[in-house]
């Protein structure tokens, strides 16, 4: 369930669409999920001067996403928390990451 939602939010990350309507999505993916906590950022871009910089995935970001920007794409609530690496395509959002599959979940025994 989880990282269907977790997809579906990758899924939204294409040419045109607003930081402000990917964060909406995730934030109405955790709800219908019974998950009801404040979810307050949904990811970020990444460049070559800081880890974190725009357009930052929040409420209150209407930057459009272009074509190749990275994104840390990260929706969390409570302790649940995957991230990937994504690109921003013509064809649609790529998935960067490649050490750590999202596929499988990580356990640590």
């Amino acid at each position: 369930m989880m990282r269907d939602m977790y997809r579906r939010t990758i899924d939204q990350c294409r040419i045109g669409v607003q930081a402000s309507a990917i964060h909406t999505f995730a934030v109405e993916q955790f709800r219908a999920h019974g998950y009801h906590d404040r979810v307050s950022l949904v990811g970020h871009g990444v460049g070559p001067w800081w880890h974190q910089q725009e357009p930052y995935i929040v409420s209150t970001c209407h930057q459009a996403l272009e074509e190749g920007m990275v994104l840390a794409l990260e929706p969390h609530v409570s302790y649940w928390h995957l991230q990937d690496m994504i690109l921003v395509t013509p064809a649609g959002p790529q998935v960067l990451s490649g050490r750590f599959s999202t596929d499988d979940m990580f356990v640590i025994d």
